[in-house]
């Protein structure tokens, strides 16, 4: 009797140690498990700082690539804002023979009238070479029935040269660039209205549509 107690004891030890085997297994088991999760945590939250790195590099190139494209575009709208200076000469080297009256009448030679003269009438001989007073472009070539061969030349921001008593209109032709000191005709006698004068070629300036004396923009 005594051996088979201590038999049925031995079994109960086998079983108590064998449970506390599979105990402990399951117990590494879920350790293992546990620790295989928190490394791969890790690795993810390590990963992320790198996407945020990359994807604020990929925001600061795309926003230098839009700075880049928005440059040129501010430099083109600086020198379209900025006015080219106007620094004119006179069209040829005589002395003024008649003044810019202002809108004031003044006689007239040979209508023997009293009218405005919009214009400086600058003496020279027949042929005399006439120069452009700015760079510009040539906006009309006319045979005027008063002021006789007439060119204007505009030279942008609302300045224009009217140049008349001219020779022919054969020299330069509308739409024409023509440049500071060019030669554009030679002065003539085919003005009606100032044949009673000594020859001279008449030239006027105009800002925004209105008469203005020459003799206060060229120095």
């Amino acid at each position: 009797m005594v051996k088979i107690k201590v038999i049925k004891k031995g079994r109960q030890g086998m079983k108590k140690i064998n449970i506390n085997k599979r105990l402990v297994y399951m117990v590494i088991i879920i350790a293992i498990c546990l620790s295989a999760t928190s490394v791969s945590d890790r690795k993810t939250e390590e990963k992320k700082p790198e996407k945020e790195v990359v994807s604020g590099k990929a925001v600061v190139v795309e926003n230098e690539m839009e700075i880049e494209e928005k440059e040129p575009v501010k430099a083109e709208t600086t020198v379209a804002e900025e006015k080219r200076p106007f620094t004119p000469q006179y069209p040829t080297g005589g002395e003024i023979i008649k003044e810019f009256s202002d809108g004031i009448l003044v006689y007239s030679e040979t209508l023997k009238d009293y009218r405005v003269h919009n214009g400086v009438d600058i003496k020279a001989k027949i042929l005399d070479k006439v120069y452009a007073s700015e760079d510009g472009v040539v906006e009309s070539v006319r045979n005027d029935s008063l002021m006789g061969i007439t060119v204007v030349i505009d030279h942008q921001n609302g300045i224009k040269t009217v140049y008349a008593n001219l020779s022919s209109m054969d020299m330069v032709s509308e739409g024409e660039n023509v440049k500071k000191g060019e030669i554009i005709y030679g002065v003539g006698d085919t003005s009606l209205i100032e044949t009673g004068q000594e020859t001279h070629i008449h030239f006027e300036m105009l800002v925004d549509g209105k008469y203005v004396n020459p003799r206060e923009y060229i120095k």
